[in-house]
């Protein structure tokens, strides 16, 4: 994806750039003296509010020029893959970028978006209910304990007493629970920087993007197989690297018709169920080129499946 590489890192730079200004306009968000300030509902409409304004630059990245750019050079790239069989009439290829496949995507997409700012939506409105509370309780025990010390003529109530301290302890502990406004939880239960956690995501959706456009492109054009790129990883994508797979189980039992090991290959959405690699996961940036050994003589074919079915 070298030709969109600095087009996609400057729109992206561009889209951080105005998340990072829109996290700044909402820092009261993770200030207690707001929370403690405001009722539920008003907070709740700050945060349904922000996370509203952060939607927009997502989209605007993700689901706009950014998947175009890699869609058309993935496709341009299967082209110039095939252009010899091509050229010999083997195979027909669409010459443009499918439309339906682009509207899927960006469907996809735009799913996968929407699920990640209602996931931090619902934390921190999560937050802000279970803090209400507690300042709702501490309130009252800071009224009783200002009525003891009149009646017992106590001169002066301990932060600990009326409650500051507490509160502050609890504001902080459920900070950690659900998170900041410019924080995310992913998988694992952890709160990572947002921005961070998009800078990654823009790297694992462009290769995801590259990935599923050759997988559709292959599928339409009758090409069974493909090979891992290869950039020498050291995690446990290096065992992939260079390793032939199906594009889909149907290609897979079309070529096991003409050689039965080709049984035991590996499909593109098997590896990236599989939880045991890392290959095609967050922030991997392996791709996959067509490599249609169905051309190939039947020697070289044969030895291509074992060497893959091995790995």
């Amino acid at each position: 994806m070298k030709k969109t590489d600095w087009a996609i890192r400057g729109a992206k730079n561009d889209m951080l750039s105005t998340l990072g200004a829109i996290q700044r306009r909402y820092s009261y968000l993770d200030d207690i003296k707001y929370a403690l300030s405001k009722d539920l509902a008003t907070v709740e409409a700050a945060i349904e509010k922000y996370y509203f304004e952060l939607k927009r630059p997502l989209f605007k990245f993700f689901a706009g020029d950014m998947l175009e750019a890699v869609v058309g050079e993935a496709h341009d790239e299967f082209l110039n893959s095939l252009k010899s069989y091509i050229r010999q009439g083997r195979l027909t290829v669409n010459a443009g970028v499918s439309d339906r496949l682009l509207d899927s995507l960006r469907e996809q997409i735009v799913r996968n978006l929407d699920g990640m700012v209602l996931e931090a939506d619902r934390n921190m409105r999560t937050r802000a209910r279970e803090f209400s509370k507690v300042a709702a309780e501490s309130t009252n025990n800071a009224a009783m304990a200002q009525i003891q010390s009149t009646q017992l003529k106590i001169e002066s109530i301990t932060k600990r007493t009326t409650g500051a301290e507490d509160l502050q302890k609890a504001w902080a502990k459920l900070q950690d629970r659900y998170g900041r406004r410019d924080t995310v939880k992913y998988r694992d239960g952890k709160n990572y920087p947002f921005n961070t956690y998009v800078d990654g995501r823009a790297k694992t959706t462009a290769t995801d993007v590259h990935v599923l456009t050759t997988q559709y492109d292959a599928s339409a054009a009758g090409v069974f197989t493909g090979m891992i790129t290869s950039h020498g990883a050291t995690d446990s994508c290096k065992d992939w690297e260079g390793k032939v797979v199906c594009f889909t189980p149907e290609g897979r039992n079309i070529l096991a018709g003409k050689y039965p090991e080709a049984r035991n290959l590996r499909t593109v959405d098997e590896i990236r169920r599989d939880k045991s690699t890392h290959m095609w996961k967050f922030q991997c940036t392996h791709g996959i080129t067509s490599y249609p050994i169905q051309f190939l003589d039947d020697k070289d074919a044969r030895a291509i499946i074992a060497e893959a079915v091995a790995a």
